[in-house]
């Protein structure tokens, strides 16, 4: 059934049709993200998002607030953020709507984003087990994460890794039910 209405919409979005024959025969990352989200089809005959950090953790911020808490659909909802942009993307610069620099930008601002989010909901799900970190003074101790490599020179490729540093402020310890100390939080 779900099939079939997408058959639908791409008879009804003839360009939609066009780009899709030719990601099909240009990306096989870009056709794979397609038959593994089929979902991202009615994105064909969108226009170009504006894929500024601003706007990307915006889009991202509305995508999690439905989730209210939940970690695994926060994950899952992650995930297909990062599809989805990836798709659109990769298919703006095969299409020739985006620069090279542009789209090397753009997936280093999703890097970016992704990582924060995941840092944040990491954060939420071990401060409900151990706390707060604090210092001897009982400061709360910072933490920091680093970009390095194609992340940190933001050029960002499809199939890039992500080459991080994780930074605390110092010696601490948390203040929750378990304690640990703030190398191992």
């Amino acid at each position: 059934r779900q099939q079939l209405d997408f058959y639908r919409k791409l008879s009804q979005y003839p360009s939609a049709l066009s780009r899709l024959t030719r990601i099909a025969e240009t990306s096989e990352m870009l056709w794979n993200y397609l038959l593994n989200n089929l979902e991202l089809l009615e994105l064909l005959d969108k226009p170009v998002p504006d894929i500024s950090v601003e706007n990307l953790t915006k889009i991202l911020e509305d995508q999690l607030s439905s989730c209210k808490g939940n970690e695994e659909e926060e994950i899952d909802r992650l995930r297909q953020f990062k599809h989805t942009i990836t798709f659109l993307v990769g298919s703006a610069e095969m299409e020739g709507l985006v620069s090279y620099e542009h789209a090397r930008n753009g997936m280093t601002a999703l890097a970016e984003i992704i990582v924060r989010a995941g840092f944040e909901m990491s954060q939420k799900s071990l401060a409900s087990r151990y706390g707060e970190v604090k210092d001897s003074k009982a400061e709360q101790c910072h933490f920091a994460i680093v970009g390095l490599g194609k992340m940190g020179g933001e050029e960002m490729t499809y199939h890039s890794d992500l080459d991080l540093i994780f930074i605390h402020s110092g010696e601490g310890e948390t203040t929750g039910p378990s304690i640990i100390g703030a190398q191992g939080y």
